[in-house]
């Protein structure tokens, strides 16, 4: 009966228009004692569930990882089928010029580093240091990545100051393919490994220059001997055509001697000649010492990184000197020609013996060409004696 009357006056006030809520009826609290050695219980209201959403330094991080990449997008050079656009070299070669977006050869000019060329985009846009900078809350391991990938990013710079200390042209079809040469005696071979092999051109160099100076000499040394051939049989014709007997015959030896000290004279100016001009060749090659000394004036070029990527480690000389000693001591293929010394400095003593033996011979006709003019005067003066002693 009450469930019926209830239904009727809910009716009645809905047809009127006023709906009203019904409070719940109040209940008094229960109180639950609480052991002195139990902690009570923390009843807490629930959280409201929604949908996740990106916090700030998460949103940082996808905006400069996205900006970073289009940044070194558009700052690389187009690809094409071979990612290493400036010919063959090394494995670290190969990945300097893929890291610096093919820019490697736009870095240094005249040993001047390149101010249009910003590390800033090339740092930022390893995937490294996008994960290690700042706005992407970076840990130990992830900041150790991306110095790993600054050192490595320096040695391609110091690589890059190296090859334009050197002369290596990017644009040199023989700077950047360096085929293997082999000459010159005893033989000797110059490998590279493009552009970054800086000791491939003086050793090319060295075997053409050898090679070139060898026929020359051969062709003078021939063309000499026809002449003194030549003079040695004028002298003996007019030795037997003269009626002076007695001095006739040690005047076409004293003739002949004469022409084979100055025969011999000048193959030893030639062969000193030809030896300058060799080890002035060797000498240009540079070596281990050269390429530290080099270092050295490497980190006296301005090479700041201001990027956001790890700005915890700075890029300062002492860094760029390690990283330039790095760069020569492991990885890149500067120097493959050392061994081919060897060979070389058997050339150099080869010539400087012959210079030797040279003027040792044209000392040695000089002092028999004197002895013969000394017998030629001996028989002169026999006959001003016979004169003065002839009725």
């Amino acid at each position: 009966m009450k469930m019926k009357m209830l239904i009727l006056i809910c009716l009645v006030l809905s047809a009127s228009g006023n709906v009203y809520a019904m409070e719940p009826e109040l209940q008094e609290p229960t109180v639950t004692a609480i052991s002195p050695l139990t902690p009570p219980s923390v009843v807490s209201t629930p959280a409201v569930i929604t949908a996740p959403s990106m916090s700030a330094p998460s949103l940082s991080c996808d905006e400069f990882k996205k900006k970073s990449k289009a940044d070194f997008e558009a700052y690389s050079e187009p690809s094409s089928s071979n990612e290493n656009l400036d010919g063959d070299g090394s494995e670290y070669m190969k990945r300097c010029v893929k890291l610096t977006g093919n820019k490697m050869r736009y870095l240094y000019k005249n040993q001047k580093p390149n101010t249009s060329i910003t590390w800033d985009v090339i740092v930022n846009g390893t995937e490294a240091c996008q994960e290690a900078s700042k706005e992407c809350n970076p840990d130990d391991a992830k900041i150790k990545k991306c110095t790993d990938m600054k050192n490595i990013l320096v040695q391609c710079d110091a690589a890059a100051y190296l090859i334009s200390e050197y002369d290596r042209k990017w644009d040199e079809k023989e700077d950047v393919e360096t085929k293997k040469v082999t000459g010159g005696t005893p033989e000797i071979k110059c490998t590279g490994s493009g552009i970054e092999t800086l000791d491939y051109e003086g050793c090319v160099k060295f075997i053409k220059n050898s090679e070139l100076m060898d026929a020359g000499q051969a062709v003078a040394q021939k063309a000499q001997e026809i002449v003194y051939q030549d003079k040695a049989m004028t002298a003996q014709a007019k030795a037997m055509n003269r009626k002076d007997t007695a001095t006739a015959g040690l005047s076409a030896v004293h003739d002949g001697l004469t022409d084979q000290q100055e025969m011999f004279t000048t193959r030893a100016g030639i062969d000193a000649v030809k030896l300058a001009a060799l080890v002035s060749t060797y000498n240009d090659m540079p070596n281990y010492d050269n390429l530290l000394a080099n270092c050295d004036e490497y980190q006296k070029n301005p090479l700041q990184i201001k990027s956001d990527a790890d700005p915890a480690v700075p890029i300062d000389n002492a860094m760029k000197l390690s990283q330039c000693r790095n760069a020569v001591n492991k990885g890149f293929d500067f120097l493959s020609n050392q061994r081919q010394k060897e060979h070389m400095q058997s050339k150099l003593v080869a010539v400087g013996g012959q210079a030797a033996l040279n003027a040792i011979q044209a000392k040695l006709a000089s002092d028999r060409a004197e002895k013969v003019n000394s017998a030629i005067a001996n028989v002169n003066s026999f006959k001003v004696l016979d004169q003065l002693g002839a009725p």
